[in-house]
């Protein structure tokens, strides 16, 4: 499979909604209980991600389709998200995402970056060359998600 890794465009965002509503679904919920999954997917909404798109910066991977995302932030040098679909796991498309984020964070000479790991995603990370800081609780509006800031310093 090729992939193509680029910024999303406004018109990517409806297939965004798609792809994260299913890895929530099909991939979180193996870790977190029904009301955490319930609460976050209520939050995966066209006015949300306008909202974020606004303040942070969105690359896609692309076959076909698009079948991973990838959410940063310059500002405060954190990636917030990258999700791949359940149905393309495995075939390098979280690294290749990966990558493209930390070589413009490179390219900006950032000297550390940080995120906030879903319980699933704490070996993907790992893998990337991150460590675990510590466990921390992150709220949707009622439920908390746990999760673990890791950083990566260059």
């Amino acid at each position: 499979m090729r992939i193509k890794i680029e910024k999303l465009n406004e018109k990517d965002i409806p297939e965004i909604i798609k792809l994260h509503r299913l890895v929530v679904s099909e991939e979180n919920s193996k870790y977190y209980p029904a009301g955490v999954i319930e609460e976050w997917l209520s939050e995966i909404n066209e006015e949300n991600i306008k909202l974020q798109t606004a303040k942070t910066e969105w690359l896609i991977a692309r076959s076909d389709e698009i079948v991973g995302f990838g959410q940063y932030s310059l500002e405060t040098n954190e990636i917030l998200q990258i999700n791949v679909s359940p149905l393309q796991k495995n075939k390098g498309i979280g690294r290749a995402i990966y990558l493209k984020i930390e070589e413009i964070f490179k390219k900006r000479l950032t000297k550390k970056i940080s995120l906030n790991a879903t319980v699933n995603s704490i070996g993907f990370y790992k893998k990337m060359g991150f460590k675990e800081k510590n466990r921390i609780f992150f709220s949707i509006k009622t439920k908390k998600v746990e999760m673990v800031r890791m950083e990566k310093e260059f």
